[in-house]
């Protein structure tokens, strides 16, 4: 539900997000998803640190 609040929002506001929008939505889960260990730590090193 928050998720389309704020695309909602930032139309209004005539904002664009750009690519920013398809990497959290799309790409981000699939990467978490299949990725592997050193593949995690190598494109995302903040995610070791935070126990994921």
């Amino acid at each position: 539900m928050r998720r389309e609040l704020s695309q909602e929002e930032a139309a209004r506001a005539l904002v664009t997000l750009g690519t920013v929008r398809t990497q959290l939505d799309v790409v981000l889960p699939y990467f978490l998803a299949y990725a592997d260990e050193n593949q995690r730590d190598r494109w995302f090193p903040a995610s070791r640190r935070s126990g994921s």
